[in-house]
């Protein structure tokens, strides 16, 4: 067998997060909290895009994924708001969810053109009709 070259890319961030793969780019959290995007084709660049989680903590990413829906990325915030990346614009979203800025838990599920959350005080939101 022939011997492959490996190449590798220093982040120097904790990766947090689950790792979602769309086209070309990888999509993770660092443990700075911040959502960070890698093109894998030329594979030489970090991009930092937007910090979206204020306190992250290993034990959280045990139940907290980020979730791809065909182009967007979704992540349940710790401030009330669902979190939402469009990969073809490059559009971020915050959809504020309550106004007590509960935490959201678990991660954000789609049912047909609908998405639902649910808040550390156990209670279910619906999304309808998101335009993202």
């Amino acid at each position: 067998s022939k011997n492959k070259e490996a190449s590798s890319l220093n982040i120097n961030i904790g990766v947090m997060s689950n790792i979602i793969i769309i086209d070309k780019y990888i999509y993770f959290i660092g443990n700075d909290g911040f959502f960070y995007e890698v093109e894998h084709t030329s594979f030489n660049s970090i991009n930092k895009i937007i910090k979206i989680d204020t306190n992250p903590s290993e034990n959280k990413y045990l139940t907290k994924k980020l979730v791809k829906f065909n182009n967007k990325i979704y992540f349940c915030s710790d401030n009330g708001k669902l979190f939402c990346y469009d990969s073809l614009s490059k559009e971020v979203k915050f959809i504020n969810l309550n106004m007590e800025n509960q935490s959201l838990i678990g991660n954000p599920i789609k049912i047909n053109n609908e998405i639902y959350v649910v808040d550390i005080n156990s209670v279910i939101y619906k999304i309808i009709d998101i335009d993202l």
